[in-house]
């Protein structure tokens, strides 16, 4: 049971600095400040321009954190 919940802390953790770094992408490409970089990362902002994309990322960003959440009262509750 002790591992099942460190690997929810683990899919956890991941899903929040995955979608974390998505909502980040999204806000400086909406100031604009991502522009002036290099083209293979403006390719990338370009998908994130819509705001489903922002949604989502933020509807996982609070999944991660009930995984992270869920993991730890799992490892205390052991």
């Amino acid at each position: 049971m002790v591992d099942f919940s460190i690997y929810l802390m683990a899919a956890g953790t991941t899903l929040v600095f995955i979608s974390s770094l998505v909502l980040q992408l999204k806000a400086l490409s909406e100031f604009g400040i991502i522009r002036s970089w290099i083209v293979p990362f403006e390719e990338i902002v370009l998908c994130f321009k819509n705001w489903k994309s922002a949604r989502f990322a933020a509807k996982s960003l609070l999944i991660g954190f009930v995984l992270i959440l869920t993991g730890f009262m799992m490892l205390m509750a052991d």
